[in-house]
């Protein structure tokens, strides 16, 4: 068991590493923020509020309107979607969004 949760461990400290680097790729990450976002939309299909890490409130507070434009061709209807003053934070928090409604 001990060597098992040794692999996993080193597992996740890879995947770690990996993800901190596709995140600091900003164009790829941009793309994949985008898509992750309008998954969630399509999912909450009400007004929406997205929550993010600090690092990334820039980033998308610049999606917004587009995202905005996107939920009312896609669905018909208008739609708020606000981003959200609670950051998400603690050491697991290493990118994504996380869409309420």
């Amino acid at each position: 068991m001990e060597e098992q949760s040794k692999i996993v461990d080193q597992l996740k400290e890879n995947v770690k590493k990996k993800l901190l680097t596709f995140v600091k790729n900003t164009k790829r990450y941009s793309e994949l923020l985008v898509k992750l976002i309008h998954e969630a939309l399509l999912a909450v299909r009400a007004n929406a509020v997205i929550h993010v890490c600090k690092d990334d409130e820039s980033l998308v507070k610049n999606m917004l309107s587009d995202l905005k434009k996107w939920y009312e061709d896609k669905l018909g209807t208008t739609t708020s979607i606000t981003l959200s003053k609670d950051y998400l934070s603690g050491e697991d928090a290493w990118g994504g969004v996380l869409v309420k409604s």
